[in-house]
């Protein structure tokens, strides 16, 4: 059952709700096969409006953790194996990595000292809301967005937005393992490190290895709870 609920001040309800809802699957409060209370219900539950709940379900439907049947309701599905047998959770990790290192490629030849700054004062918000898991990982998102937009294209900053739903819920659910914030913020100051010497090789090597970071402790999070 969807219990409490969450306040993410700098985010709409509809994302508000996204991420919720997918803190509770990937944290198993929901598993696999259980129905979602109706959307009179959702909306009560979350105080917001039917059309609110409709466009939520169908984000996180696009994401692979539901699927609305008319006349019976929306079911969670089991998100870390898709129809075809892939693992969706791979799929979507895939996807940010060639998004996130074409981004950096890019940003490299581009970003001023201006940029560079603004990627420090973000860290240093990293550091000083390390006992808050909820913030850390706004900034952290907030960090990855800039370094697209800094890349100067039109396209990477709305791509990487597109999947970043799918993130929160799932970032929520790791950052509160046993020194996931720390290892965190030393990856990101070598990033800004890389990015400052104009370094592409280091530079991919690093948002390379963040992400394999991240995967092996979603991987870990889940042997645990088997």
């Amino acid at each position: 059952m969807v219990e409490e609920v969450k306040s993410y001040s700098t985010q709409t309800f509809t994302q508000n709700m996204i991420r919720d809802l997918i803190w509770k699957i990937t944290q198993n409060e929901i598993k696999p096969g259980e129905q979602l209370p109706s959307n009179d219900e959702l909306a009560k539950q979350y105080n917001v409006g039917r059309s609110t709940i409709r466009e939520a379900i169908k984000q996180i439907e696009s994401y692979g953790f539901v699927q609305s049947t008319h006349g019976r309701g929306t079911f969670i599905l089991d998100f870390e194996k898709t129809d075809n047998g892939t693992n969706l959770l791979e799929e979507i990790i895939d996807l940010r990595r060639m998004i996130e290192v074409h981004s950096i490629k890019k940003t490299v030849k581009y970003i001023t000292f201006t940029q560079l700054q603004e990627l420090n004062n973000l860290l240093m918000e990293m550091e000083n809301c390390i006992d808050n898991p909820q913030r850390f990982t706004d900034i952290d998102r907030e960090f990855h967005v800039k370094i697209t937009v800094f890349s100067k294209s039109p396209f990477l900053p709305k791509m990487f937005q597109n999947i970043s739903g799918f993130f929160a819920g799932v970032q929520d659910s790791i950052v509160y393992l046993p020194g996931s914030p720390e290892r965190a913020i030393v990856e990101h100051k070598c990033m800004i490190e890389a990015l400052k010497n104009k370094d592409e090789e280091k530079a991919v090597e690093v948002i390379n290895q963040h992400l394999d970071s991240v995967v092996t402790q979603i991987k870990e999070k889940r042997v645990k709870e088997l």
